[in-house]
């Protein structure tokens, strides 16, 4: 993203840096719900990551954007996978090759909102309690017990998906979402961030209303 660094101005090209590298795993773990082509979750991220830069002067709060991001997947996503196949399918890589990561990405999609996005910021974006309080707009203390409820809705949601197991113990979460955080594609984070900064870039980074400072000040 630093290449198209001088293109925007500095306060609104920091800005959508910020936002960009913290929604793409929350970007991710979202295109996974409609497809695991990385080519057309590469399409659905770029999209929605610079939508919800644009659209980011129009909330309230930034503590809004995950709401924004599954109103732009749930937009985009399902037009972009009715369009077809990459214009070279056999080039095409899986977005999650590992079947456990991939039923992870499943559960953590089935999560309502609220639970996810701490889950996903906490554990692959690897913030902390106190600046997800500051984003979030909670007490340290009501993040960290939202934290805790969403790791126990995770776990039943994965115990629920595995269809031929008698009563199994709940998965060790925490240990489930560090491999999936080791094991991100950072090339396809960094890819759509690329193609994300640059086109706002091009568009001189002007949203409709320029967005506030970040809430982590």
């Amino acid at each position: 993203m630093r290449r198209v660094r001088h293109g925007v101005n500095g306060p609104i090209l920091w800005l959508f840096e910020w936002i960009i590298e913290l929604y793409a795993p929350y970007v991710l773990v979202r295109c996974a719900r409609f497809t695991n082509s990385r080519w057309q979750a590469q399409e659905i991220g770029v999209y929605t990551l610079i939508t919800t830069c644009l659209l980011a002067g129009e909330l309230d709060h930034l503590g809004q954007l995950g709401m924004l991001v599954d109103i732009m997947v749930d937009l985009i996503g399902p037009d972009i996978v009715l369009a077809g196949e990459p214009p070279l399918p056999w080039d095409d890589e899986p977005l999650i090759a590992d079947e456990r990561m991939r039923e992870l990405a499943e559960a953590l999609s089935l999560l309502a909102r609220p639970a996810r996005e701490v889950l996903i910021l906490h554990h692959l974006a690897a913030m902390q309690p106190d600046d997800l309080a500051k984003l979030l707009r909670s007490p340290p203390v009501d993040i960290v017990s939202k934290i805790s409820q969403a790791e126990t809705l995770l776990a039943e949601s994965l115990t629920s998906l595995r269809v031929n197991a008698a009563a199994p113990p709940l998965p060790d979460v925490r240990t489930l979402l560090a491999d999936f955080a080791a094991t991100l594609d950072t090339a396809w984070l960094q890819e759509i961030a690329g193609c994300a900064m640059s086109y706002l870039a091009e568009c001189d980074g002007h949203p409709t209303r320029p967005p506030g400072p970040c809430p982590l000040n």
